[in-house]
Formats: C-alpha cells, sequence, structure tokens
C-alpha cells in the first residue's frame, strides 16, 4: 500500500506526463519511498519498463522491493549479480522472483551499455539518483557518459521518463533541464523531510559538531570539490581517527553505524581502529570484490558487524534500517552529497528511533541542517547554493553537549548553553543580523517603517497632474498599497505559525529573514508586482505547513 504523499507525488507525475512532459524529475527525501513509487509504475506500466540503477547494492535493492510486492522481474546484470539477487529474494521471502523472459527490467547501467540490449520497446524508464543524468554531447557524442547514451536511446524510442531524487543539485552546478545540458521537461517535488519526520515516516536526528581536527586551509579545490590528494594528506596527519571511534564510543555505543572516509587506505586505519577497540568493523569501497561486499551487507543487517567503514559507496540510495549512526570523516562542498550521507541512518526500524550524525569535519557548518528548508530548480543553481535557507546554524559550545542547531534564539534549545554576546567583533550592520529587527537600531527601523508607511498612506502625487493621469496614478497607488496590506497579513498569519510551533517573536523574524532571504520590513518595500510575488510566496509556504494529509483522503 502506498503511503498518501507517494499517492499524490505519484498523481501529480502522471498528470506532468499527461500534459506533454516526457521526462519528469520527481524529488523526495532519502528514505521516503522512492524504490516503493518505481515498483508501482513498474507495475501499472502496459509495456516494457526498465528501471537503472548504477551500483550493484542498489540492483539488488530495488530486486528486492520487486520481489517484495511480488512482482517478477528480468536482472540486467553480471551473472554474479544475478545469483546474489536470487539469494536475496530467497533468504528474505522464501521465494525467487527473477524471470530471464520478463518486460519488467532492472539493469546495472554499465551491463546494459555492454551488452547493447534492444530497448526499442521501453515504454517507462525510471532511474534513481537523476541527479548525476546529463544529456549526450552533440560534439564528443557518449564519451564518459554511459547514463546520456542509454537514456538518448530511451528518448529516440518515444519512451517516457521518471527520475528520481533527493537532491536536484549537481555538484558541478550544470543544469538538469532538457535543453540546457539535462535530461528533464518538468520537475515535481514530493514532502520535505522535516514533514516526514513530523509524520513518523523518517526518524528525527541529533547532530553533533565535533572539534574539528583536519586544517583545510592548505586543501586546494580542484573543479567543485576539494582535491583529493589535498584532502587525503592532510586527514592522514590529523587525529581524526580516534576522534572517529572515542565519540562513538561516547555517543552511540553499541549502535549499528556508517563512516564515510577520505580514501580507501584511511578507510582501513579507521576500521583497524575501531577493531582494536573491540567494535566489528570492515572496509566497503569501489575496489571490495563483488563476493566480499555481499558478504558486508549481509554482516550488517544480521548484527555481526557495528560498523562499515566506506568510501563513496553506501551515500546514495543505500537503504539500512538498521543503521542508527553516521560519522562523517570526509569533507565535502557538495550539498547534495552531504544530505544523502547524513541521512542514512534516518530510516525508521522501529518506534523512538533517534538517528546519531557525528560530524568530524565541519559539513554542518558549510551545508546546514539536512533537512533544511531548500527551494530546488531544475535550472543552474546560483552559486553556494540559494537551495540553502537554512541560515544562523550554530554549533553549541558547551563541550557536554555539541549539538547542532538552527541559531534563531540565544540559547542551546537542549541545554540552555547561551552564546557570547559581542562574538561578533563590533556593531554589525543590520543586513547581517538574519533579520533580528530587535537588534537593529532606531533610526534604521524609522526609515525602514517610513518607507514601508508612507506607501499604505494617501497618495502622494506629482504636483500638475490632473484628469486621467491624475486617476491612472492613484490607481497605480492604491494597487501597491493594496499589495502591501495583504502581504502584511500574509507575514503576520506566517510569524503566528511561527510562534504556534515554539519560535519566539524575535526567532520568528529571523527564520522569516532565512526562509525567503528579506528582512519582514524590507520585503514590504517593493513594487506592486514584487509585493504580489511576495504574497504568493509566504501564503504558499503557510499552505504547505497546514497541508492535511497531503490532500489525498
Amino acid at each position: 500500500m502506498l503511503r498518501d504523499y507517494q499517492i499524490d507525488l505519484r498523481d501529480r507525475i502522471n498528470t506532468a506526463h499527461a500534459e506533454g512532459h516526457q521526462n519528469v524529475l520527481a524529488v523526495a527525501p532519502c528514505g521516503s519511498g522512492k524504490t516503493v513509487l518505481m515498483r508501482s509504475f513498474t507495475d501499472e506500466c502496459d509495456g516494457d519498463s526498465l528501471a537503472l540503477a548504477h551500483r550493484q547494492e542498489l540492483v539488488s535493492q530495488m530486486s528486492l522491493t520487486f520481489a517484495r510486492a511480488g512482482l517478477p522481474h528480468r536482472v540486467i546484470a553480471p551473472d554474479a549479480l544475478i545469483r546474489d539477487c536470487i539469494k536475496l529474494h530467497v533468504d528474505v521471502i522464501g521465494s525467487n522472483y527473477i524471470r530471464s523472459n520478463s518486460h519488467r527490467m532492472i539493469a546495472s547501467v554499465d551491463t546494459l551499455i555492454r551488452r547493447e540490449v534492444d530497448l526499442s520497446n521501453v515504454k517507462l524508464w525510471q532511474c534513481d539518483e537523476s541527479h548525476h543524468l546529463q544529456a549526450v554531447d552533440s560534439e564528443n557524442g557518449h564519451k564518459g557518459n554511459k547514463w546520456g547514451k542509454a537514456l538518448a536511446l530511451l528518448d529516440a524510442a518515444g519512451a517516457l521518463g521518471i527520475g528520481w531524487t533527493a537532491t536536484p543539485v549537481r555538484l558541478d552546478r550544470k543544469s538538469l533541464k532538457r535543453g540546457r545540458g539535462g535530461l528533464f521537461d518538468t520537475m515535481v517535488v514530493g514532502p520535505s523531510a522535516r514533514e516526514l519526520i513530523r509524520r513518523g515516516h523518517l526518524a528525527d536526528y541529533k547532530l553533533y559538531g565535533l572539534p574539528q581536527r583536519m586544517d583545510m586551509s592548505h586543501v586546494r579545490m580542484r573543479g567543485d570539490d576539494f582535491d583529493a590528494r589535498d584532502l587525503g594528506k592532510e586527514a592522514k596527519a590529523s587525529a581524526i581517527t580516534g576522534d572517529i571511534v572515542l565519540h562513538y564510543q561516547r555517543l552511540a555505543s553499541g549502535l549499528t553505524g556508517i563512516t564515510f572516509a577520505v580514501d580507501v587506505e584511511l578507510a582501513g586505519e579507521h576500521a583497524q581502529a575501531f577493531r582494536a577497540a573491540g567494535i566489528p568493523a570492515a572496509v566497503l569501497s569501489s575496489e571490495t570484490p563483488s563476493t566480499e561486499r555481499t558478504a558486508i551487507n549481509r554482516g550488517i543487517r544480521n548484527g555481526e558487524l557495528l560498523q562499515i567503514v566506506n568510501v563513496d559507496i553506501l551515500g546514495e540510495g543505500y537503504d539500512l534500517p538498521a543503521a542508527h549512526c553516521v560519522s562523517m570523516a570526509r569533507p565535502t562542498m557538495s550539498l547534495g552529497l552531504y544530505i544523502q550521507q547524513s541521512m542514512r541512518p534516518m530510516r525508521p526500524d522501529g518506534p523512538g528511533k533517534t538517528a546519531i550524525l557525528l560530524d568530524h569535519v565541519g559539513n554542518v557548518q558549510c551545508h546546514g541542517l539536512p533537512d533544511g528548508h531548500r527551494e530546488w530548480t531544475l535550472d543552474t543553481p546560483e552559486r553556494r547554493t540559494t537551495t540553502q535557507t537554512s541560515v544562523g546554524l550554530q554549533i553549541c559550545g558547551n563541550p557536554e553537549c555539541m549539538l547542532a542547531y538552527e541559531g534563531f534564539e540565544p540559547r542551546c534549545p537542549f541545554c540552555e548553553w547561551e552564546r557570547p554576546k559581542g562574538s561578533g567583533g563590533g556593531r554589525e550592520r543590520p543586513e547581517m543580523l538574519d533579520g533580528d529587527l530587535v537588534a537593529y537600531d532606531e533610526e534604521t527601523l524609522r526609515a525602514l517603517r517610513g518607507r514601508a508607511e508612507r506607501i499604505a498612506s494617501a497618495p502622494i502625487l506629482p504636483a500638475g497632474l490632473s484628469g486621467v493621469a491624475r486617476a491612472g496614478a492613484e490607481k497605480k497607488w492604491r494597487a501597491r498599497a493594496d499589495a502591501q496590506a495583504q502581504l502584511q497579513a500574509a507575514i503576520d498569519r506566517w510569524g503566528g505559525e511561527m510562534v504556534a510551533r515554539g519560535d519566539s517573536v524575535r526567532a520568528a523574524y529571523r527564520r522569516f529573514k532565512a526562509t525567503f532571504g528579506v528582512d519582514v520590513l524590507t520585503a514590504q518595500l517593493g513594487t506592486t508586482r514584487e509585493l504580489e510575488a511576495m504574497r504568493d510566496r509566504v501564503g504558499m509556504s503557510i499552505l504547505e505547513m497546514n497541508k492535511p494529509e497531503w490532500m489525498t483522503k
């Protein structure tokens, strides 16, 4: 049975296809059940269907989801992986659902390209982690772009496409939109991670911003992320390995965990340190043989292992509800990778689960909370992402706490530690105060309020206007004043919602600036069109906060 929000997302994808959009990018948080939705679309397809994955763990995971729903399917992958899928079916559900002649196909993209499988009869293709997908370069063909080659064939055959992702943003900031280097015609966005946490479909979490041992000032950038060689050198020179084990023992002892390491050599050191402390651990990387990968996955699922130390393998799509803890030992400038890694342990496996996130490398200070509010776009996002609006993040300075929280209040919500005053080194300018109007000086407030009141006052018109010109000017003035009044009412409702949810008035001011990028007074100073656009944004935010069960029942 699909959940209500999954039904809503399915219906909106079908509507997008019906409206003529061939390829739809569907956005839903990690752990929201994207693979279940893929199975549902496959079941409803009246012709050949293809589900694509880029790693063997995801192929077998998808195959098991189809088998649990009783769907016979074909797996296009190396023979060893097909045998692993069959064994997984038998071990988990007692039957094998793989059929070599099925019109439902699950494929490893590498095998699909290598074997040149006929895709001309495919009516529907789906792919998880679709933020990786780019169109074939017209000059260079499909060189280095296996996804582009496969999906160009499907596009030419007229197949409908659904790309799934939790993080529709690329590290290289390339567009995902058709005609601009991407493959998708439109985007459909599902519920937020915070909404799923509130409703119990994801586990809540505690995120610890731990003392950083790595000096990133000497680490160069390569492209849009840190240089791997520099990063490895700095990580080896730090005391991070001991910290990883020490803080796991202190904050997550006995819990199943995933540690993200910088490189294979360091992953081995981390795993050895865990084992030396009596914690069963194994290393998983692209160099791990297939049979060993299968054994490691089985060991972590049945409790024989407590730690998988991995290098860029389990960050995307990996479903392990038994995981309760993540240790981040790999710094990254990629917002998508950070969200994917930090949300690995947030799959619920029973009531009351709280995931433990241990950030040893400052990723949370760079990117914000993993479930922070973000605005996604198919087009190229602005640099240092406007997709991230969860500003004002703080790490509690109490060494017995160290939890991360949104810094809209002056005290840590977990231990009541109060941030030192005057730490900004003098009087900050108003625009640096995250919308905290309480801290604005009286002169600034008077100026802002005066400009806002001028719009709401009786029309002030140029001298000499008469007749039609005067009537037109008065009409424009009234339209702007009406738009301002409507926006002010929307802001008041929005602020009331925030206070009802636990914010102080001061915190609500700051949260408004963090969410909409402008403080509540400056927001009321635009043109009529700008005021109406802001009113609509605030109104949509209120609707999303109060949307009842996704309006599907």
